[in-house]
């Protein structure tokens, strides 16, 4: 899974496709980034030219990025409504810092960067924090 979840993180993602290309000249490498196979391919000879493509279909640098653009955005915003959501139903509730909690501490049989990329793509875990130490702030101040 890639958490990717701005243009910078997307370039860096791109730019390292990009580079193992370049160091395999000739074959075509692939990964997955924002929910797409990308695959580039360098020339054999060495020649700085780079052919892209997404899910098998060649495209143009400027395509192949607007379309990971749109597909990071959609992500993101799929995770900011999902987190408000979880914020919205758990407000008030008299146990609202435990399940929060629970929300972040999850858990799964799956290895804890697999579990914290799960997580950081379902809901955003800066602003269920945000929310606990605002409930910790408001129960030492009264």
């Amino acid at each position: 899974m890639n958490r990717i979840t701005n243009r910078e993180q997307l370039v860096q993602a791109v730019i390292g496709l990009g580079m193992q290309a370049n160091t395999m000249r000739g074959t075509t490498v692939h990964a997955e980034i924002a929910g797409h196979t990308v695959a580039c391919r360098t020339s054999a000879s060495g020649a700085l030219r780079s052919t892209w493509g997404i899910g098998g279909a060649k495209v143009s640098y400027a395509d192949m990025m607007t379309t990971l653009e749109r597909a990071v955005a959609k992500a993101v915003a799929a995770r900011d409504e999902r987190t408000a959501g979880v914020l919205a139903v758990f407000r008030g509730h008299k146990d609202e810092f435990a399940m929060l909690r629970g929300v972040l501490l999850l858990s799964t049989n799956w290895s804890a960067t697999d579990a914290l990329d799960f997580k950081d793509q379902w809901v955003d875990s800066r602003a269920i924090a945000q929310r606990m130490d605002e409930l910790n702030r408001e129960a030492i101040m009264g």
